[in-house]
């Protein structure tokens, strides 16, 4: 922890403090930066949020992409421990981007907004002081491409017509947020015939390996190993859109309503058993993402009016069953109305400071 020469409460020595202060709800933080200039300093500190994470202080909120009947995208977060939600500040209206957090920071990027065409544009969201500030540009303009943060860099691949990447052989992209965000991008080595036009349904790390799916099969890269490949076909054969993984395994919701999740020691897909308590069923807009070592399941129901009803469902992925199943029991769910008509779940991301 760093060292301080003001006093954050007067008669307490800064070492007796900072613990104090730290076991604050997250939630109440952006009202003790407006103390003063060093409070703002502490609480904006890394050393300070390593300090909540080491001693099991960590609040992870949910971030979730909504899009509204008028095709405008926003984002909100959810308490997750509060249960309550804060809307982020507004953004540009975009659809196609993809999303990833890198060291506590959101990461949004490319899409396209209206009739114009992809961007190379990068968003990065701060929620240490919740604000969005403009990242360093990709090389290449992207739409729908997959995404993901492994070994402290952020790897793009995908999304990008022919005429984009064509004489900078930038189809994959890596960034090193060391480099400050205004560094620039690297291009991925990527071999020629797997540049092709594609969108990326989605993506998840496994394995530190970014793996993604698209329209005319998957790809993993390998960041280590500066390979990209295609996935198994067993992989192929389920994975449609968003995924999660949780317990090194890859949980995905199919045609069928079903959470399925795929072994890629086994390269085989298993249905997720829940036992006790059942899932809720879901009318549509079914994202699935890993929080604090849970799958938690969120969905849309039919709401009246100009509001939308939200259900979350946390899963705890205990051991593996019989028969061949993944075993998991609802651990809680929650049902919430929203302020806003929603009309598609775009993407979830949770950050936990």
């Amino acid at each position: 922890m760093e060292t301080y020469d003001e006093e954050f409460l007067p008669g307490l020595p800064n070492d007796i403090a900072i613990p104090c202060i730290a076991r604050v709800s997250r939630s109440a933080l952006g009202v003790m930066r407006c103390v003063n200039r060093s409070w703002r300093k502490l609480l904006a500190s890394p050393s300070f949020f390593e300090y909540r994470k080491n001693e099991g202080l960590s609040e992870p909120w949910l971030y979730v992409m909504l899009c509204d009947l008028s095709s405008q995208a926003r984002w909100k977060a959810f308490d997750l421990a509060g249960k309550k939600w804060w809307t982020l500040p507004p953004l540009p209206k975009r659809t196609g981007s993809a999303c990833a957090v890198l060291e506590s920071k959101l990461y949004m990027i490319g899409g396209k907004s209206g009739s114009c065409c992809a961007s190379k544009e990068v968003l990065v969201y701060d929620p240490c002081f919740n604000k969005w500030s403009e990242g360093a540009h990709m090389r290449v303009p992207r739409e729908f491409p997959a995404m993901g943060a492994i070994g402290g860099k952020m790897y793009v691949m995908g999304g990008c017509l022919p005429r984009a990447w064509a004489g900078t052989s930038a189809w994959a992209e890596v960034f090193d947020p060391k480099q400050g965000d205004m560094g620039e991008w690297d291009v991925f080595p990527t071999p020629t015939e797997l540049m092709r036009e594609r969108w990326m349904h989605g993506s998840a790390v496994m394995d530190d390996k970014l793996f993604a799916v698209g329209d005319t099969g998957g790809l993993v890269l390998d960041p280590f190993a500066e390979d990209l490949s295609p996935v198994p076909d067993s992989l192929n054969e389920c994975w449609r859109g968003k995924a999660a993984v949780v317990n090194d395994k890859l949980f995905s919701w199919n045609y069928l309503d079903k959470i399925i999740g795929y072994d890629l020691r086994t390269e085989s897909w298993r249905p997720l058993q829940v036992v006790g308590r059942q899932l809720p069923r879901l009318e549509w807009g079914i994202n699935l993402v890993s929080v604090a070592g849970k799958l938690l399941v969120i969905g849309e129901h039919p709401g009246q009016g100009p509001s939308s009803v939200l259900e979350m469902t946390a899963v705890s992925i205990e051991d593996d069953g019989e028969d061949n199943t993944l075993r998991g029991k609802v651990v809680w769910s929650h049902t919430f109305t929203l302020d806003v008509k929603v009309l598609h779940i775009l993407k979830c991301e949770c950050i936990a400071l």
